[in-house]
């Protein structure tokens, strides 16, 4: 069974740099406790730190799916999704 973990943050972070090591812990013990599926609004600091940080740790462990939780459902469809979401930066939207 695939565990699922999803980041929605705040739109800025303070002490970037403590906070980042903290969620590259987190996330690392995430997935030594079957966490694969992860989640992202994409607006926002906190949002771009931790997408940051589970696409590092996507190079080690292959298994990790970055998943864009659209809030249009329009965006569903490729040719109507704004520019800024990739479809390479994510397995699914």
């Amino acid at each position: 069974m695939n565990k699922t973990c999803c980041f929605f943050g705040h739109r800025t972070v303070n002490n970037r740099v403590d906070l980042q090591e903290k969620v590259s812990r987190l996330v690392e013990e995430l997935i030594k406790n079957g966490f694969s599926i992860f989640l992202f609004a994409g607006f926002g600091e906190f949002d771009e730190l931790c997408y940051s940080v589970v696409s590092q740790k996507q190079k080690i462990y292959s298994n990790i799916k970055r998943v864009y939780c659209v809030s249009d459902e329009r965006h569903l469809n490729p040719r109507k999704r704004p520019k800024y979401l990739q479809e390479d930066c994510y397995e699914e939207f």
